[in-house]
């Protein structure tokens, strides 16, 4: 890898992907309540099809109807957010010194 600044923008691309996905997972789960619970609905009848009823079944259910599943998905969805905006400030900061600067060979093959 020859450019210094790839790390930083494969970082923001996941981290900006992962917070979508969790945003709306987040939707899901707060402001489209009901679809959520149709999900579940389906999900249960799917698995019930299959035979597959298990000690396992009632209390995931009941995990992922519980306000205990909305926090976890906030606290990732922040975390997520915060590596994002610590990834743009951390590229907007090194791309101009690397642009005036760049490293010698020597020091990019040590980093590798």
């Amino acid at each position: 890898m020859d450019d210094p600044l790839q790390r930083f923008r494969e970082v923001m691309l996941m981290s900006g992907i992962t917070c979508v996905g969790l945003g709306l997972l987040l939707l899901f789960l707060t402001v489209w309540r009901s679809r959520w619970h149709r999900i579940l609905e389906v999900e249960a009848t799917f698995w019930r099809r299959l035979g597959v009823t298990g000690r396992w079944a009632e209390p995931l259910r009941r995990f992922e109807e519980s306000r205990t599943l909305v926090a976890i998905v906030a606290v990732l969805l922040a975390l997520h957010f915060l590596l994002l905006v610590f990834a743009v400030g951390a590229h907007a900061y090194f791309a101009p010194k690397l642009r005036q600067h760049p490293p010698s060979r020597s020091v990019a093959g040590r980093l590798k």
